[in-house]
């Protein structure tokens, strides 16, 4: 469980409790901050606790999460490529005696089930 509380100076700090034997127990403070940006931001950061303490992992917070999800959004497959399987195995699938056969997906085939 996590609270805002206000203090004397009017800051605001974020604290995790625990309740126990009926009394609430601070076992950690998150931080404190002065503008809404700074409680948001300590917020986002409780977001992230929770979920790791509810087994629910994620590598990124939730703004991170949104603009990674924007950028693979607009990522096309003309955009991807594969680079090093292609520099191994090709060079293997030409001694092998591949490259004369100038089909290019059955090129691509070949390099994949050598990469597996």
């Amino acid at each position: 469980m996590f609270r805002q509380k206000r203090n004397k100076s009017g800051s605001v700090s974020i604290q995790s409790l625990v309740k126990s034997r009926g009394c609430y127990k601070i076992v950690e403070s998150i931080g404190s901050g002065n503008s809404e940006q700074e409680i948001s931001t300590l917020m986002l950061k409780v977001r992230s606790v929770m979920k790791l303490l509810e087994g629910n992992f994620e590598l990124f917070t939730d703004e991170e999460k949104s603009n990674y999800e924007h950028i693979i959004s607009s990522i096309g497959n003309n955009q991807i490529q594969v680079i090093d399987p292609e520099l191994i195995y090709g060079r293997l699938s030409d001694n092998i005696g591949y490259n004369r056969i100038t089909n290019r997906l059955f090129s691509h085939l070949v390099i994949t089930r050598l990469y597996i």
